[in-house]
């Protein structure tokens, strides 16, 4: 009966599998001194980057992909060999997070002492080592915000292609 059982498991799975379609992504492989890395964009996700014809940052999101051209929800087509520069963002929800905590909490805090010294009575209004460490704050959201950008120029070490996963 178990026999039965996986005979008849196993030719539905194969048989729901005859109607699968291939994938397409566009693959950007980044070769380093330490090894190789393949960064893959699939369709439904956002990319940014920069075109040969003009110095121009662009965004999209990526809708439909065919042998050399990526087409975009705002009816963008772009030839995969006309892109100059991918820029991709590495950061995650701890990152983020932290970044924005510094971006509020540096402005915060030189305002909280401010209002606690006119509450106070306090000269200066406005102390100088709390506006170093208000700034100080916000230099670290700062640093968070852009160390987490990372900017692929495509040349050499760094190509950009569009793979095809389809069975001819």
């Amino acid at each position: 009966m178990q026999i039965r059982i996986y005979i008849v498991i196993s030719l539905w799975l194969f048989f729901s599998g005859i109607n699968c379609y291939g994938q397409r992504f566009i693959a950007m492989d980044v070769s380093k001194v330490t090894g190789f890395k393949r960064i893959k964009y699939y369709i439904g996700d956002d990319i940014r980057y920069k075109t040969v014809e003009t110095n121009k940052r662009y965004k999209g999101n990526i809708v439909a992909l065919s042998d050399s051209l990526i087409f975009f929800e705002n009816k963008t087509v772009v030839n995969i060999k006309d892109i100059k520069v991918v820029y991709r963002d590495n950061a995650n929800f701890v990152t983020r997070g932290l970044a924005r905590f510094c971006f509020v909490f540096g402005p915060g805090f030189l305002g909280l002492d401010t209002f606690n010294n006119l509450i106070n009575k306090r000269k200066p209004i406005i102390n100088d080592l709390a506006v170093q460490e208000g700034a100080a704050f916000i230099g670290a959201g700062l640093i968070l915000d852009n160390m987490m950008k990372r900017r692929y120029k495509i040349g050499k070490r760094r190509s950009i292609k569009i793979m095809d996963l389809d069975l001819k």
